[in-house]
């Protein structure tokens, strides 16, 4: 795994998500699925009420963001043209479940056996 230091401060997703999902405390989002989901499975894994507003609103005002960061952060990474994905996976981890329903590899989904995932978190966690 390779680990890539940015300034979080350069960027505004955290209050993006938090106007987005009408919450003061990202820490707290578990809150609001943690009562009205089991445990997370292939087909419900992308499917709370969390992923159906991101993946809603997400055009708003969170892609120029993440195109933003993919410009600043990502792009000087590579010293050739790249593609990247166009909305990105949007996955929420709540304690005692999975943020994946299934293990699997992208190119199981027909994905570039030279594609490179990042993974941006939103919030850390808890200690």
């Amino acid at each position: 795994m390779i680990y890539r230091n940015f300034n979080k401060n350069d960027y505004m997703f955290k209050s993006i998500l938090k106007d987005m999902f009408s919450i003061n405390n990202l820490e707290l989002i578990h809150e609001i699925l943690k009562l009205k989901y089991e445990k997370f499975e292939v087909d419900t894994d992308q499917d709370t009420e969390i992923h159906k507003t991101f993946y809603k609103h997400m055009k708003e005002n969170f892609t120029s963001e993440y195109k933003r960061f993919i410009r600043k952060e990502i792009f000087p990474a590579y010293s050739e043209a790249i593609l990247f994905q166009k909305f990105p996976t949007f996955r929420v981890s709540l304690p005692d479940n999975v943020a994946v329903g299934g293990f699997h590899k992208d190119s199981d989904y027909n994905h570039s056996a030279l594609e490179v995932n990042y993974f941006l978190p939103f919030q850390q966690l808890a200690k």
